[in-house]
């Protein structure tokens, strides 16, 4: 696992209580040389799976960072939707939501959006790399309880591809469903 952000303020998504609870874990930091065990309680995230991230509480510094498991891997892209929280936590950049061909930048809707990546749920993950097919449409989000933006990218190619994850993730759609769903979220 990696540390994304350390986010005291994200209170909305995390809590300390018994519902949460996980486990407590002996935490030993892997680049000192010497260093002794930490004792953290790990916690589950609210509408988050424990297979993409947790919260760990360090009593005693008083801190809660958020993890991400770098291995995680859905199988679909419903399954990365529902594991990660998207559906509850994206938010849009409403300068420039969506960019075509790394271009030209609009702003559009967000249901549209939502509804694009609901209608593609059952698309599998191809394991592909991104760099193996074109960058038709881009769409940019949010997720600020891991800190940073993140991007779908839709090709003409059938792909729907993110960077959420470590190795990221490819869901094949098929050509036809990619450029319906370009058009839509054109407006076209």
């Amino acid at each position: 696992m990696k540390v994304l952000a350390e986010c005291p303020h994200m209170i909305h998504i995390y809590s300390k209580t018994q519902e949460h609870y996980i486990k407590t874990a002996f935490i030993y930091d892997t680049d000192a040389e010497h260093s002794a065990p930490e004792t953290a309680t790990i916690y589950s995230l609210d509408g988050i799976s424990e297979r993409f991230a947790v919260m760990m509480y360090y009593p005693n510094i008083q801190a809660a960072p958020i993890y991400v498991r770098t291995e995680y891997e859905p199988e679909t892209l419903g399954e990365l939707l529902d594991d990660t929280g998207l559906s509850k936590y994206m938010t849009f950049d409403y300068d420039n939501a969506v960019v075509l061909n790394d271009e030209e930048s609009r702003h559009v809707k967000d249901e549209r959006i939502t509804k694009v990546l609901d209608d593609c749920r059952s698309a599998a993950n191809t394991g592909k790399n991104a760099a193996s097919f074109s960058h038709d449409l881009t769409i940019k989000t949010d997720i600020s309880y891991i800190g940073y933006d993140t991007t779908f990218i839709i090709s003409k190619e059938g792909y729907i591809f993110t960077n959420i994850t470590d190795k990221g993730a490819s869901f094949y759609i098929g050509e036809e469903k990619a450029l319906s769903c370009i058009e839509y979220l054109l407006g076209k």
